[in-house]
């Protein structure tokens, strides 16, 4: 009884306390309604930026590395500028600023100016790579790559500088061991010696072998046909064709037909027949196979009767003379 006499005075307390509340809360009822209106529009719109964000992100990253597989540093380029503030955008820039480095060291041997905008590049991406993003191993290959670049350009002391840094803030990584190999070659005077004789030999592009005789190299788009006329013909067209069609002409016999027979030829009856035949190579092939081939079982026949009828004459030895007459 006592513990449900307590829990009836603690529910009557509880009734009190909500109706004085209520009482209390109830002329502030719209703002606070307002306010979590406000809150939850926050939320949703949080959580609607961070599956665009995702999406963005993962679009960034398949055209980032659609375009490192192809070296195309156009669309890395891309990358960097359709997604300003993402790892992708960052990572393409350092990306671009690799490419600009190994195309201009190989520059270096053909076209001194071509390299120089090559390497003015590099510096150029490099640098805002190391700035987008807080990412330590993007900022470790930006400010590698800045290091290398001012050798490349034989500015020493800028390459030293970059060096320095590596070492100082990546202490101990594989980073900072490369950085100190890289520094200690500076260092050496026989490095600053071979830089300062490299960049003072001149060099010229490869002329092309064909240029001085007035030829150019083949090329396989030389030969190909223009574009094919996909458009197709009008009825007035097709109706016009069909009417320009004129029928096949007939083959016309040109045997000459034989002349007429005269009044007189007609007279003349089987025998005039018989011996027009005759004069004109008319040969029946039939009746004379038959008429050969009876005089020739006449002939056989013949040879037969005269081998068994006719007497072979018997001839006697002579007998020599054996005593005296």
């Amino acid at each position: 009884m006592k513990s449900e006499r307590r829990h009836e005075l603690q529910n009557n307390d509880l009734v009190a306390f909500a109706e004085k509340y209520a009482d209390d809360v109830k002329p502030h009822a719209k703002k606070i309604v307002g306010i979590a209106i406000v809150v939850a529009v926050g939320l949703l719109a949080m959580m609607l930026m961070r599956s665009r964000g995702a999406s963005a992100a993962k679009s960034g990253w398949t055209n980032y590395f659609a375009a490192v597989n192809q070296s195309d540093l156009e669309g890395l380029y891309e990358v960097a500028k359709k997604y300003p503030r993402s790892a992708a955008g960052a990572w393409a820039l350092q990306s671009a600023g690799d490419i600009n480095l190994a195309t201009g060291t190989v520059d270096m041997y053909s076209d001194r100016e071509r390299a120089k905008e090559r390497f003015t590049k590099a510096l150029e991406n490099y640098s805002s790579a190391g700035k987008r993003v807080s990412d330590e191993l993007l900022q470790q290959r930006s400010l590698m790559g800045l290091a290398q670049t001012h050798e490349a350009l034989n500015e020493f002391d800028k390459a030293e500088g970059c060096y320095n840094s590596v070492m100082k803030k990546w202490p101990d990584t594989s980073v900072s061991k490369l950085a100190g190999q890289r520094l200690a070659v500076l260092k050496n005077p026989e490095t600053k010696e071979f830089y300062d004789w490299f960049l003072a030999q001149e060099v010229t592009p490869p002329a092309d072998p064909l240029e001085g005789m007035g030829l150019k190299a083949p090329s396989i788009y030389d030969d190909l046909p223009g574009d094919p006329s996909l458009t197709a013909p009008s009825a007035d067209a097709l109706q016009g064709e069909r009417n320009n069609i004129q029928p096949p002409e007939e083959a016309i016999d040109e045997t000459p037909v034989p002349d007429m027979p005269s009044e007189g030829e007609i007279e003349g009856g089987v025998e005039t027949s018989t011996n027009d035949d005759s004069a004109g190579g008319n040969f029946d092939t039939e009746a004379a196979v038959e008429e050969m081939t009876t005089d020739a079982v006449e002939a056989v026949e013949s040879v037969e009767s005269a081998a068994t009828t006719s007497e072979t004459p018997v001839v006697e030895p002579a007998v020599p003379a054996t005593g005296p007459e």
